[in-house]
């Protein structure tokens, strides 16, 4: 894998279910990005709820964004994500993803322990 560039560039995204994307960045990452908190806060994203309409999803500016096209004016995009911002979440989720697993880990040791304590009790 090659090091990260300074600005990070799209280089193909597809819709997941569950309002999820997965991008494939040109540094040769992949990302599995979960919109649903983004979409949550409304404003121009509110119409992302809209599944069908979130698949339209479509890479912009040379890779740089991910845009919805207005259904009603083809020529105009109703909302976009900046790559730079994208990457951001998909860390920050990669890394809540990684604690949870981290602490279903240690739960499940714990219910080990207790359960031997109590085989022993």
């Amino acid at each position: 894998m090659t090091e990260r560039p300074q600005l990070p560039r799209i280089q193909s995204v597809r819709p997941r279910p569950h309002h999820r994307l997965e991008i494939k960045w040109q540094h040769g990452e992949t990302s599995i990005v979960d919109m649903r908190q983004t979409i949550a806060s409304g404003g121009v994203f509110d119409a992302l709820r809209d599944y069908d309409f979130f698949a339209t999803v479509r890479l912009g500016d040379r890779g740089r964004l991910l845009e919805w096209p207005d259904p009603l004016r083809k020529d105009q995009i109703l909302a976009d994500y900046d790559a730079d911002s994208l990457m951001r979440l998909a860390d920050q989720q990669a890394h809540l993803s990684t604690l949870e697993e981290f602490g279903r880990k240690i739960k499940a040791f714990r219910d080990r322990l207790i359960h031997r304590a109590g085989e022993t009790a």
